[in-house]
């Protein structure tokens, strides 16, 4: 075995250190190389560090990158795939700092045809991109399994398309930037539907809202709700015509029951409020002043006299004997005529009438301001008819037939 004098092993000490201080010194002046740092930057394989920090690693040529690549950004994000040009141009994927993650097409360096952009938070786009943004047909899946079909523009749902919501609501129409908006048909989970107009998300304009009960009503809409003009078809076979506010009935209106009873007047909320007039299925009629749902007052009309009267003021049914009998006959004393007794009314010229109620059946949005309308119909029991007196009919308040 050979013997190591002191002046060798010196010497291979010294060698060893020098050769691992010039690494560190090339590993430093590599780091603040700005340019080609690793093979050829022109025309083939190499890697160049730009002077804002990024890092390219990839095919060149004419000292521009083309083909396979890599660029490491400043800032965290990278990008891998084919480049053109010196720029991202063809399929690649992108991988942003934040963790969202773009698999795609590219041209002239941005996101453009089509891709699919996963997010940290869930979410999912599968699409069509253009100037990186979303734009022309695609699905967006939300985490909470809620999506939407259709097309985009800027990034934004416009166009026809369908979204489905997590609750089992669908809507199919028209969205402009991100907004239902122009024709489309909204469906609710329980069966419900409107179909119509739509303003920035909102029914508004004219359209059919038909119920899970198979109620309908057509007519116009504003901020959801039924306002303005509009028919309201019950389940239970009523009808109302007229003017709405903000869903209920208010202003004037017709409300037909399904027996063939008939209430023309005002309103205010549902409630019978203002003048109007009873008809039974049977002709007899009964103009009331209603405040609220309450007879105020009222009169019959059965007479032409009574229905003029009616016009100019409602009256309370009055109870007044104006005649006088002699045997079995009656003189009127304001006419000179005479006739035979009244077999209806026996001469009083009035009958009694019984109190009527009716239920009416109206809707509600029972949403109360919280998430998608809920529209329900439900009954209100209501005074149409005021017990009483009221001008007989057989012999129009006369007491005699002449």
């Amino acid at each position: 075995m050979p013997t190591i004098t002191r002046n060798t092993l010196f010497f291979f000490v010294f060698t060893y250190c020098y050769s691992v201080s010039a690494q560190i010194i090339d590993s430093t002046k590599l780091q603040k190389q700005i340019g080609c740092i690793y093979g050829d930057c022109e025309n083939g394989y190499g890697t160049l560090k730009l002077s804002n920090g990024n890092v390219y690693e990839g095919y060149f040529k004419n000292s521009k990158y083309e083909g396979k690549g890599k660029m490491n950004y400043r800032d965290g994000d990278v990008y891998e795939g084919e480049f053109a040009g010196g720029k991202m141009q063809g399929n690649g994927i992108y991988n942003y700092v934040d963790g969202n993650k773009y698999t795609g097409s590219f041209a002239a360096g941005k996101m453009d045809g089509k891709g699919v952009m996963t997010y940290t938070s869930g979410n999912r786009y599968e699409g069509t991109y253009v100037n990186n943004l979303k734009s022309g047909p695609g699905v967006f899946y939300f985490a909470d399994s809620s999506r939407y079909e259709g097309g985009w523009l800027n990034d934004r749902e416009d166009g026809k398309g369908i979204w489905f919501y997590r609750n089992g609501d669908r809507y199919e129409g028209e969205f402009t930037k991100g907004k239902k908006n122009g024709k489309g048909i909204y469906h609710y989970a329980d069966g419900t539907f409107y179909e119509g107009d739509f303003v920035m998300d909102n029914f508004q304009g004219d359209g059919t809202l038909t119920l899970k009960d198979g109620s309908m009503y057509e007519g116009q809409f504003k901020d959801d709700v039924m306002n303005g003009e509009g028919i309201f078809y019950y389940g239970s076979g009523d009808i109302y015509e007229g003017e709405f506010l903000s869903g209920a009935f208010h202003g004037c209106g017709t409300y037909y029951y399904s027996n063939g009873d008939m209430y023309r007047g005002d309103y205010s909320l549902n409630q019978n409020n203002g003048f109007g007039t009873f008809t039974s299925a049977d002709g007899v009629a009964s103009a009331y002043k209603y405040d609220m749902g309450k007879i105020v007052e009222g009169v019959s009309l059965s007479t032409p006299e009574n229905k003029a009267i009616a016009k100019a003021e409602i009256l309370l049914p009055v109870n007044k004997e104006t005649k006088k009998s002699e045997g079995n006959k009656v003189i009127a004393s304001t006419k000179s005529k005479t006739g035979t007794l009244c077999p209806m009314c026996t001469g009083k010229g009035k009958i009694s009438v019984p109190e009527i109620r009716k239920n009416k059946t109206v809707t509600r949005d029972i949403n109360n301001g919280m998430g998608p309308r809920n529209f329900v119909t439900y009954t209100i029991n209501e005074v149409v008819r005021a017990a009483g007196t009221a001008v007989c009919p057989k012999c129009g308040g006369e007491g005699i037939i002449f």
